[in-house]
């Protein structure tokens, strides 16, 4: 999809992607992207959080996780991280 908008990159390489673009895919200060190259275009992909189940591994968006602890954070009446963390690593272990 061809949005029009062009960008210069600085002295250091860098572009800024537009507010509209990050909106749009819900990328947010911190996220990670991915960079590939495919013939002469530059493709970056957000890349999500990667959960090991076992030896199954299993990318899922940021978005997905922050409804998780939320939920977990209800269910178990607390804000403590540490404590949700725990419930969370319970809770993928075997």
């Amino acid at each position: 999809m061809d949005t029009g908008m062009t960008r210069k990159i600085d002295d250091l390489g860098r572009i800024v992607i537009p507010a509209e673009t990050r909106r749009l895919l819900n990328i947010i200060e911190g996220d990670q992207l991915a960079i590939e190259v495919q013939g002469d275009r530059i493709i970056l992909r957000k890349v999500g959080v990667t959960v090991a189940v076992g030896q199954h591994r299993f990318e899922i968006d940021r978005d997905t996780v922050v409804d998780w602890e939320r939920q977990l954070s209800a269910e178990l009446e607390t804000q403590d991280s540490e404590k949700i963390r725990e419930e969370i690593s319970r809770r993928l272990c075997f």
